[in-house]
């Protein structure tokens, strides 16, 4: 270990405390291979590594725990997922928020959480802040759309996915003009909303169609 890979004795010594006794010596040469090929020679790489390493578990477990998730053995959550996470430049408190976020959604599975994060990151959303921000809007435009559909009898929820593709912007302002409308002008102006969606959706349809043509 110090001829051929390098290390100090005092690095092979910490690497040995560090493992209490767990898997003897065969354990100890595997420890220091690993270190070896990642290059971490000196105790300040090995603690920071040791540290970034038990942050990445932490969260793990955290994330895990809230999705309502048990594994024995968390390697492959952080490997597959968490390392991923966080080399995007999400960092432990916005990955927590994004489980609850994912667990409210009716999302129970890492991998469906993770499609969950790779649309936020698309979005330029890595922040809790940024991601905070935008589940206000989106909350807010909900309530709005929510609203809406109620004054038209619909029984769609609005997590459905059709309703925010169909009321947003200018449509939602449109909508908003709606709820303030006299009751005697209201059933018109409703005829006109649902005549335009009823036109996107033939729009949609149409290029839909052309897609396989």
């Amino acid at each position: 270990w110090t001829n051929n890979f390098g290390f100090t004795k005092n690095v092979v010594l910490l690497v040995s405390s560090s493992l209490n006794k767990k898997g003897g010596m065969s354990k100890l040469d595997e420890t220091l291979s690993k270190y070896y090929e990642q290059k971490l020679f000196t105790i300040e790489d090995i603690e920071n590594y040791s540290k970034e390493k038990e942050e990445l578990y932490d969260i793990a477990k955290k994330v895990t725990s809230t999705l309502g998730l048990y594994y024995q053995n968390l390697d492959s959550t952080v490997e597959v997922y968490i390392k991923d996470w966080v080399q995007k430049g999400f960092d432990k408190n916005t990955i927590s928020l994004l489980a609850v976020y994912c667990y409210k959604q009716d999302i129970r599975s890492l991998s469906l959480m993770n499609e969950a994060v790779l649309k936020f990151f698309k979005k330029g959303l890595v922040s809790s802040d940024a991601i905070s921000q935008y589940l206000g809007d989106v909350v807010a435009k909900d309530d709005a759309i929510k609203k809406i559909l109620e004054t038209i009898g619909s029984l769609r929820k609005v997590n459905s996915g059709i309703s925010r593709a169909f009321i947003r912007n200018e449509t939602a302002l449109f909508c908003a003009f709606i709820l303030d409308a006299e009751s005697s002008a209201r059933h018109e102006a409703i005829s006109c909303f649902l005549s335009i969606l009823y036109l996107y959706v033939i729009k949609r349809i149409k290029e839909r169609i052309k897609l396989f043509f």
